[in-house]
């Protein structure tokens, strides 16, 4: 039989052997879950920055979306502004007309717009003195030849345009001055300028 003192020494032996392979065992399983853990930690943090590199890119695009728009937006505004001064300028050269030029223009609208012969011819109020008696007077003569009443008169009133005339009849009204014929067509002379001028 084994003294006291060895069998204690032999169970602490023994004890602590376990306790050692306890110790092993717990460590081995600690690094194990530190892998695991920093593994899922790597993972992790690849996936946030996949994320963020993600939404970057898609602010940039939206960013760039923008830009592009806004740029598109200028563009347009530039060119629709160097339109308005083309119509501008249009109006201008038309609202000097030499009176002979103007006087003939007028009188071929007056021939086509006229109605029943007997409407008021509305101008404007520097028109007034450009269109005397003589004028009318020729214009009713060729209504009466066309075989209308010829008894076309210059109203009183005076409205504001740059040129051109507003024919009024009892229940209507034909607008042929400048600002209403380009206003007519401003889409198709829209067109047509901004062909000339951007291409």
């Amino acid at each position: 039989m084994a003294s006291p003192g060895k069998l204690q020494e032999r169970i602490l032996g023994e004890a602590r052997e376990k306790a050692a392979a306890i110790l092993r065992e717990a460590e081995e399983e600690a690094a194990k879950l530190r892998a695991a853990g920093s593994g899922k930690a790597l993972a992790a943090a690849a996936k946030i920055r996949e994320r963020g590199e993600a939404q970057a890119q898609e602010r940039a695009r939206r960013i760039i979306t923008l830009a592009q728009l806004e740029l598109r937006r200028e563009v347009l505004a530039a060119k629709q502004e160097l339109v308005d001064e083309v119509f501008a300028q249009v109006m201008g050269k038309l609202a000097n007309l030499p009176d002979k030029e103007y006087l003939a223009w007028m009188e071929q609208r007056l021939l086509q717009a006229v109605v029943t012969g007997d409407e008021e011819v509305i101008v404007a109020a520097k028109d007034r003195k450009r269109l005397n008696g003589k004028f009318l007077t020729r214009v009713n003569e060729k209504l009466r030849q066309a075989g209308k009443k010829g008894e076309l008169k210059l109203s009183e009133e005076a409205r504001p345009m740059t040129g051109g005339f507003i024919l009024k009849g009892e229940r209507m009204e034909i607008n042929s001055s400048f600002e209403a014929l380009i206003a007519s067509q401003r889409d198709e002379l829209e067109q047509l300028a901004a062909e000339v001028l951007f291409e």
